[in-house]
Order: C-alpha cells, then structure tokens, then sequence
C-alpha cells in the first residue's frame, strides 16, 4: 500500500484492533475520451467482514477522492462474480458507456461498470 501511495494512487484501509478488513486503491490519472473517469483500481473486503458495509464505505472515500482529483466517473472492471456484480449495481453502478480494452485481463469476462460522481450512494 505504501509504494502504491507513494506513486500517487490513493489508498485508504478499514482497520480493527490492526487486523486489515478492507482496503480501496483509486488510480492516480484520469482517462477516457474526456477525462472523465478514474479507475478504481481495487476494492476488497475479507469475506468475514462482508455485509457490514465496510464496502460501501469505502467506495464512497473512493468517489470523494476521485471527484477531487477531478473525475466526473468511477470506472470499474469488475470481476464476474454474482456477488461482486450485485454490490456494484446496488451502489448504483451501471455498464461503462466506454470500454478501455487496456484493463481487464486477456479474455477475462470482468464487466466494465460506471459510477457517476456525484450520485447518491
């Protein structure tokens, strides 16, 4: 997380008695056609401490962050899982209106979601 932080993404941990619950990485550039997003790079929870909204927590900081950073969009290459995909849509994310081919993993079927900076959460 330090490295990460010292390139200049943003990283933020949930924390208790020092044992790591969850942590959030925003990538530090803006892309697309506009510069209008900003990749949130990772967001991860420990299965124990899931449900608890630490998640959406988290992803709000993230959204703080990014529109900070000048950001109008939260870009997302999600894993496929149900679960993963259902947390998502539940914060109101939706399909990318731009697919950066450049992330994801060759021939994954990650879904390229969007989240609006300034939505409700």
């Amino acid at each position: 997380m330090r490295q990460q932080a010292e390139e200049g993404y943003y990283v933020c941990g949930a924390f208790h008695n020092r044992r790591m619950l969850g942590r959030v990485c925003l990538a530090p550039k803006l892309f697309g056609s506009a510069g209008q997003y900003m990749l949130l790079e990772s967001l991860h929870i420990t299965l124990e401490f899931r449900g608890q909204g630490i998640g959406k927590r988290l992803f709000a900081l993230a959204c703080e962050k990014a529109k900070e950073r000048g950001a109008q969009k939260l870009y997302i290459s999600a894993y496929p899982a149900h679960e993963t995909i259902q947390f998502y849509l539940s914060l109101g994310c939706r399909e990318a209106e731009e697919i950066d081919p450049t992330l994801g993993h060759p021939g994954s079927l990650d879904r390229q979601l969007e989240f609006l900076l300034g939505e409700k959460l």
